[in-house]
């Protein structure tokens, strides 16, 4: 999120839509407490889980919704439209 004020300035002189590039944004932001080596959201999970309950069993329960929200992430990379349909229906 820091980094967004340095790269809007790139985004724009690329004529890439902001609305997307904010989506793709906040699903890579999404993703990274979730997966492994660093993923803090599973250490807290480990951390309010009974003893019995080991990371790794965290991180196989995790497995498939990280897989779900990469593929989102590569299908709106691939059709970015996927994205904008919803802000376009609104306005």
């Amino acid at each position: 999120m820091i980094t967004i004020p340095l790269f809007m300035p790139i985004v724009s002189a690329f004529n890439i839509n902001p609305t997307w590039w904010a989506v793709v944004m906040l699903l890579a932001i999404a993703i990274g407490p979730v997966t492994p080596p660093f993923g803090l959201d599973m250490f807290v999970l480990n951390g309010v889980t009974p003893p019995d309950v080991s990371l790794r069993d965290i991180y196989r329960a995790a497995l498939p919704f990280t897989a779900i929200t990469l593929l989102v992430l590569v299908l709106i990379m691939a059709v970015p439209a996927l994205s904008l349909w919803l802000p376009s229906v609104t306005r």
